[in-house]
């Protein structure tokens, strides 16, 4: 079948507040969560959900996402619900949040956890923790990675989340930089902290379910457009990944300062032949667009 999967994964013992202690407002606020999350993502949706509680229970909780999250969530969008014997993706959600379960709840765990994650890890498209946990503990690396350091990790950490957070999918732009965001955060947690994600495997995560689908310069552009905003992205021939060490960050500036420092030179060495040939009488650089560039090639001089 072709699908990819989202999910939510709660941890109950740090769920504090009267509301989740009645079952029935527990399930609409994490669904809520879930459906909140995927709209962001993909503003149109069909969405087929499980009879589970009771077709009145479904009904109420579609008004309670309407009134409560976003008004506009259902607008357009088709809301079915089926017993699980009659929807082949309701079975299948099933099948996979049981294997969630098998990896992170404790209760479940066992030797073949790191199997399971390790056999749907193709097909996962991001994993949302609840509640959020916006401090770098969870990724944080043992000793034996003596480079690791928390204040790298968490600031790139934290803006990563709050891009997240608050931006909104209602462009393929913005939906390509919200799943490579999440791709960047779930590798970052399953993988070691050293390793590097090729462009190749974010683009086969990002072509799922595309119509049109991206190309190396258009991935290339989706990270320019990320640190424009200031998010913080290591990068390596090997790949990319969230930074953690100071060592990552300085491999980016050097990779950078390799491609412009000589780029500005020749730029200046194309302006000095100009003033030859026409005797000081044009710089090129006295355009007005140019200005920003004069000043850094008479830095550099």
């Amino acid at each position: 079948m072709n699908f990819s999967i989202y999910g939510v994964v709660i941890d109950k013992q740090k769920l504090f507040g009267e509301g989740f202690k009645y079952k029935k407002s527990f399930y609409k606020f994490l669904n809520g969560l879930l459906y909140k999350e995927l709209y962001r993502t993909f503003p149109q949706l069909e969405l087929t959900v499980d009879e589970h509680g009771g077709n009145d229970f479904m009904q109420s909780f579609k008004k309670y996402v309407e009134n409560n999250h976003i008004r506009n969530l259902f607008s357009g969008s088709d809301f079915n619900i089926q017993r699980s014997h009659n929807e082949l993706g309701v079975q299948l959600a099933d099948f996979i949040a049981g294997t969630l379960g098998y990896i992170f709840d404790l209760n479940k765990k066992d030797s073949n956890s790191s199997e399971f994650e390790k056999l749907i890890s193709p097909k996962l498209i991001s994993l949302n923790h609840f509640p959020k946990n916006y401090e770098s503990s969870q990724f944080t690396e043992d000793e034996t990675f003596s480079e690791y350091d928390s204040t790298i990790a968490t600031v790139s950490l934290n803006r990563i989340f709050d891009y997240i957070d608050k931006t909104v999918g209602n462009s393929q732009t913005k939906r390509d930089s919200l799943n490579f965001m999440k791709l960047l955060t779930l590798f970052h947690q399953s993988n070691h902290h050293k390793k590097y994600t090729t462009a190749e495997e974010f683009i086969r995560h990002l072509n799922v379910n595309r119509e049109k689908k991206i190309n190396k310069e258009e991935f290339t552009s989706i990270i320019a457009s990320l640190r424009d905003k200031g998010i913080l992205i290591a990068s390596s021939r090997a790949g990319y990944k969230v930074p953690t060490t100071m060592l990552e960050l300085k491999r980016y500036i050097k990779h950078g300062n390799s491609i412009i420092i000589p780029l500005l030179r020749r730029i200046e060495e194309c302006r000095k032949a100009v003033l030859l040939a026409t005797n000081n009488a044009y710089d090129i650089m006295s355009e007005p667009e140019f200005v920003k560039m004069k000043s850094l090639l008479e830095n550099i001089r």
